[in-house]
């Protein structure tokens, strides 16, 4: 199937039509994301990270190949193209997933972040190489404890939703089977 992403009009039509199969809806999620990522990285919208930094352009390319490999494997994991609910389930999976993931860690992040703040910032005036290291990129532990954060808070939720769409299809297959 031809993917339609400058034309709103023309998927509409194919929605319609039920025609967009189970592999599009894939490319179609993965693509959204990938251009959420790209945007945000662009400038036009605020980082974290200085823009253009290594920092930022470290963390554009980890988020980007998180969604990435995040939307194939959940895909995979969810029967690939044999499944027509695979946009269905990894939406609603995304959502319980997602919230429970994100909590603890940006709870942990600010615990961190409050309770070490101290030491932190007596790490990034230290005199060790790592720290010498950090800096030639233009990092430092902060920046680095955030980078650890939100690539976990992106890539723990697709492996929690891989697993529990495995579970669906198990569950389903064991619904179909013919009791004896």
């Amino acid at each position: 199937m031809r993917l339609h992403l400058f034309s709103s009009k023309a998927l509409v039509v194919e929605l319609a039509n039920e025609r967009v199969d189970t592999e599009s809806q894939a490319h179609y999620l993965w693509i959204s994301f990938v251009l959420f990522n790209l945007v945000y990285y662009s400038g036009l919208a605020i980082t974290v990270a200085p823009l253009w930094s290594v920092p930022s352009l470290l963390e554009a390319i980890s988020l980007i190949a998180i969604n990435i490999f995040g939307v194939f494997y959940a895909f995979e994991a969810s029967g690939g193209r044999s499944n027509r609910n695979f946009l269905v389930e990894f939406t609603c999976l995304y959502v319980p997933t997602t919230v429970t993931t994100l909590v603890p860690i940006w709870l942990g992040y600010w615990a961190i972040r409050i309770a070490f703040h101290e030491t932190l910032v007596s790490l990034m005036e230290g005199h060790s190489q790592f720290v010498f290291n950090l800096a030639r990129i233009g990092a430092d532990f902060i920046s680095l404890l955030t980078f650890m954060a939100t690539t976990l808070a992106l890539a723990v939720p697709y492996w929690r939703m891989t697993r529990a769409l495995r579970v669906v299809q198990r569950l389903k297959q064991n619904r179909s089977k013919p009791v004896a």
